[in-house]
């Protein structure tokens, strides 16, 4: 996989996570996220690490269990979220981070769906 691959992955799952692009200056390209992660608000482009850390992957994992969690109200996330949730705890960062790019790219393609109510 490329570092261009990489680059472009990592900055998926950030705006996935809510991260935003923010600036460009003398030092690279830069995304900040509305909150602080990992003690900061602002990253940049080629220091994401959700490819090379779990402390930062997990988050990502652990929203994705919230959305199929509350697909039960809105809609059925499936097979697709289940390819990320499912993976066995022994399975490399690699394989996992290419589930979770898989999962977002099919998220992303999405239709919105309204909320249901009650």
């Amino acid at each position: 996989m490329s570092d261009n691959e990489i680059v472009e992955g990592n900055l998926l799952i950030a705006k996935f996570m809510d991260g935003n692009r923010s600036k460009v200056d003398g030092k690279g390209k830069w995304m900040r996220f509305p909150e602080p992660t990992h003690g900061h608000y602002s990253f940049r482009y080629n220091n994401l690490q959700y490819d090379q850390s779990w402390d930062w992957l997990m988050p990502v994992i652990q929203k994705i269990k919230q959305l199929q969690w509350d697909s039960v109200k809105n809609y059925d996330l499936g097979f697709e979220a289940d390819l990320v949730l499912r993976l066995e705890i022994w399975t490399p960062i690699e394989q996992v981070w290419k589930a979770v790019i898989d999962f977002i790219k099919w998220h992303n393609s999405q239709p919105t769906k309204p909320s249901q109510t009650s």
